[in-house]
């Protein structure tokens, strides 16, 4: 039984090290620098204009009617763009934008100008090439909505993508980012475009990878756990007892095994998981999301909507957003560095009071166990990279799930949420894969040094078990 586990351990622990050599390695980088190249809001908003409220002459409502549109937008925004106002609407996945000037709708002209803006470089100098299909960088499903998409490149490397569909860069790259991002992210998530355009065939692979990965830790620990002998020592090592036979790099194998065997074995378990191989249907907590959200964000109406006056003097209000919340009508202004205001009523933020009751009023007859305002980062609201507001208003229901939102009191939007499920998920990949705790990325270099001591060690026990695959398949090849 033993020599079956320690064969199967052994030549699929080979074919596997060749793929977690480089995921442990991917790993590493990607914690200083090595993401997916993406715009986050700040990014967005940093290169957005600010907006001149002075040359809107449509109401939001007149603007929807221009594009001909029946019932009404889950979505709508005002923003400058090439130098004029322009509403841009989204229902669904549909996404569409019309001049709040004059009511023209896009104009490709205008593709050139958003980059050349964006990079600050001659728009000229750049090749282009419209894709209608995705390229490495923009595989993802959220660009599906955006295609097509002008690629502007640069000679010094810079590349932007523009949207035909919103007239706006959706995505930025530069050669380093590119490169740090082809030995980070790609390499970790397998994102080679060929096997990743199409999603169910990336699924699985990825899914069947980390499972065969899972499969031998498991009796890469089982055949460690087997032959070591901590109290009776009944190895030599050296001319002296030892705890742990064998010599050279089947030694080693078996120590760092024993040291780093059950961390990695979670690290690919963890991976698995965030694939969510097993779907669970009926995730306690959906329907209560669905309506405080509803609820929080009633229906648009944009009859409702004046033109918009006065902007914010408190910073460069680069965006509106109109929106019903709590049941009044609101101009939400946004500007650099997560600043927001509610316009006409200039209130900073929703009372926790008043989300506390439009939560209970939504959820009724389930009742709140909890409400309380949130500071900082906590275990089930956590972020490494800041991007998740703060402060926040925690609710939580007395329900079977313990269901929990988080909600930004700025825009009266759920930030975050958890239920039974995915509070598993926060401690199973979360915590396992990426030791998102804000105890220790707060207090860095702590996270930095466990992250890098374990990603180190399983790289450690990956090239060992390559090089015990080597050794073995030369002494077959030179007895023949």
């Amino acid at each position: 039984m033993l020599r079956a586990i320690i064969i199967a351990h052994r030549w699929l622990g080979v074919a596997v090290c060749l793929l977690f050599v480089p995921w442990f390695i991917s790993g590493i980088v990607m914690m200083y620098g090595g993401e997916f190249p993406e715009i986050k809001e700040d990014q967005r908003l940093a290169h957005a204009a600010v907006l001149e409220s002075g040359k809107v002459r449509l109401t939001v409502a007149d603007g929807w009617a221009r594009l001909g549109q029946q019932g009404r937008p889950e979505q709508a925004k005002l923003a400058m763009q090439d130098g004029r106002p322009v509403y841009r609407f989204r229902s669904g996945r549909k996404l569409q934008i019309v001049y709040a000037d004059d009511g023209s709708k896009l104009n490709p002209a205008s593709f050139a100008r958003e980059a050349a803006a964006w990079s600050g470089l001659k728009a000229g100098a750049a090749t282009t090439e419209v894709l209608t299909e995705p390229d490495q960088w923009t595989v993802q499903s959220p660009y599906r909505a955006l295609r097509p998409l002008t690629k502007f490149s640069w000679p010094g490397g810079e590349q932007l993508y523009v949207s035909h569909v919103t007239g706006e860069v959706v995505q930025a790259t530069t050669s380093k980012k590119r490169l740090a991002a082809y030995c980070g992210a790609v390499m970790h998530w397998l994102y080679f475009l060929p096997l990743r355009r199409n999603g169910g065939v990336w699924s699985n692979t990825v899914i069947v990878a980390s499972g065969v990965g899972t499969v031998v830790s498991v009796l890469g620990i089982v055949v460690g756990l087997w032959l070591y002998s901590p109290s009776r020592k009944t190895y030599k090592y050296a001319g002296k007892p030892s705890s742990v036979g064998f010599s050279g790099q089947k030694r080693w194998h078996m120590i760092l095994g024993l040291i780093f065997g059950l961390t990695t074995f979670g690290w690919v378990l963890s991976g698995l998981l965030s694939m969510d191989p097993i779907p669970l249907d009926g995730v306690t907590g959906g329907e209560f999301h669905t309506k405080i959200a509803g609820a929080l964000r009633g229906e648009l109406d944009l009859r409702r909507f004046e033109m918009v006056g006065e902007l914010s003097r408190e910073f460069a209000t680069k965006e509106v957003e109109f929106a019903v919340v709590a049941g009044e009508t609101v101009y939400l202004a946004a500007g650099v560095g997560r600043h927001y205001r509610m316009l006409p009523a200039r209130t900073a933020a929703i009372a926790t009071a008043r989300i506390a009751e439009i939560v209970q009023n939504s959820v009724a007859p389930m009742k709140i166990a909890e409400v309380r305002e949130v500071t900082q980062y906590e275990t089930y609201y956590g972020d490494r990279h800041g991007d998740h507001p703060l402060p926040a208003v925690l609710v939580r229901l007395a329900d079977e799930g313990n269901s929990m939102f988080y909600i930004d009191p700025k825009t009266a939007r759920i930030a975050q949420s958890h239920d039974a499920r995915s509070r598993w998920n926060r401690w199973l990949y979360q915590w396992l894969h990426l030791m998102d705790l804000p105890a220790l990325y707060q207090n860095r270099p702590l996270w930095d040094i466990l992250m890098l001591v374990f990603l180190l060690g399983g790289t450690a026990i990956s090239v060992t078990s390559i090089a015990l695959g080597v050794q073995v398949l030369q002494r077959k090849l030179s007895a023949r």
